[in-house]
C-alpha cells in the first residue's frame, strides 16, 4: 500500500506543477493510486495472496472515485460545451468498469476466470484514465476557471465522504453468491 501511495503523490505533485489544479489534480493522484493497486494484485507471485490483501482496497477506492466523479465533475462537464461531448463517453466506461467490478465479485479468487476478469479491469481503467487524462482534463482546463475546479474538488471531496458510507466490502467474495453492488445513482 506505501508504494502506490508513494506513486499516486508523485503523480499529483507532477500534475500540481504541469498546472493542472483542483479537482483534476485529485483525480489524476486516485488514478496512479488505483492503476498501482491493480498492478501490484496482477503482479504477484499469488494472485491470490495480492487480492486477499490489495483487492478489497482498490475495489473500494475505485467504486468511490467513480460515482463522486459522475456525481461532480460529469454534470458539471456536461454544462459546458467544450467539455460536453468528451464527458458521453466517459459515463459508458464507467458502467464497464462497474460491470467488471460485479463480475469480479461473483469469482471464486481461486478460478483463472478472476485473474481474466482483473486484466480485463486494468484495461478499461487504462484506457479510461488515458481519454480523461489526456482529452477531457485538457477540456476541462480551458472551459473551467481554476477557482471552479478547486471549488469541484470540494464538492467531489463531499460526495466521496458520502459514498464512503454506502460503499462496503461486503460484496467481496471468494466464491460465488456475492452481495450485488448496487449501480450509481443517476
Amino acid at each position: 500500500m506505501v508504494i502506490e501511495k508513494i506513486k499516486a503523490a508523485a503523480k499529483q505533485a507532477a500534475s500540481a506543477l504541469s498546472g493542472r489544479a483542483g479537482i483534476l489534480n485529485t483525480l489524476e493522484g486516485e488514478h496512479a493510486e488505483v492503476t498501482a493497486l491493480l498492478d501490484e494484485i496482477l503482479s504477484a507471485s499469488s494472485i491470490t495472496k495480492a487480492a486477499d490483501d490489495h483487492y478489497a482496497a482498490m475495489r473500494r477506492k475505485l467504486l468511490i472515485h467513480l460515482r463522486a466523479e459522475q456525481e461532480v465533475l460529469y454534470p458539471a462537464c456536461e454544462a459546458r460545451p467544450k467539455t460536453a461531448v468528451a464527458v458521453a463517453g466517459s459515463r459508458s466506461e464507467h458502467q464497464a468498469v462497474e460491470d467488471v467490478v460485479q463480475e469480479l465479485d461473483r469469482t471464486s479468487m481461486d478460478s483463472p476466470r478472476w485473474r481474466e476478469q482483473l486484466q480485463q479491469l486494468r484495461q478499461l481503467v487504462q484506457a479510461h484514465v488515458r481519454e480523461e487524462e489526456d482529452v477531457l482534463f485538457a477540456q476541462c482546463e480551458e472551459a473551467f476557471e481554476s477557482r471552479e475546479l478547486r471549488d469541484l474538488d470540494r464538492a467531489y471531496d463531499e460526495a466521496k465522504d458520502r459514498h464512503h458510507a454506502t460503499i462496503s466490502d461486503a460484496g467481496v467474495s471468494h466464491g460465488p453468491g456475492a452481495r450485488h453492488i448496487p449501480p450509481p445513482r443517476a
